[in-house]
């Protein structure tokens, strides 16, 4: 196990896949160190995406991850088959979320940057299909769903 592995474990957080890790504890809190180690983290390690997820399990029935998409990265079209809505709130870097509308064809983008006078935050419907793309440098940032969520209740277009 690495320094950085050492750490996130100190922290409270398990690791449960080679880009998982779930909080142990019930009220877990994070500062600037905690986004620096995810940033150490995912340079020392092989993963694209990672995440510290700040519920316990994914029976919970709110998800909220710490994620770390790193350098020109795309996740999805993906969406989940539920009533529910899906946050994200950007603390460092830039992403683009687009969200594609499948009865009018139509989509709308939102570019989240940490830049002072950008957009940091949104809030989408869950069952709506949406891609992640990060640019040239990593992008940390929450995710919040409702759960309780397995990876079998993720849609890819």
């Amino acid at each position: 196990m690495s320094s950085v592995e050492l750490e996130i474990q100190a922290l409270g957080f398990e690791k449960v896949s080679g880009r998982v890790y779930y909080s142990e504890n019930k009220q877990p809190v994070f500062d600037k160190n905690t986004i620096d180690l995810l940033e150490k983290l995912n340079k020392h390690s092989n993963e694209s995406v990672m995440r510290l997820c700040m519920h316990t399990d994914p029976q919970d029935d709110v998800h909220e991850m710490l994620m770390i998409q790193d350098s020109f990265q795309q996740v999805g079209p993906l969406r989940q088959n539920r009533n529910s809505s899906v946050s994200y709130m950007l603390l460092k870097g830039e992403l683009e979320i687009i969200q594609y509308h499948n009865k009018s064809g139509q989509s709308e983008r939102f570019h989240l940057s940490d830049e002072i006078y950008a957009l940091r935050y949104c809030r989408l419907e869950a069952s709506v299909f949406r891609q992640i793309t990060t640019f040239d440098r990593p992008a940390i940032f929450m995710e919040v769903a409702s759960g309780p969520f397995d990876d079998s209740d993720t849609i890819w277009m």
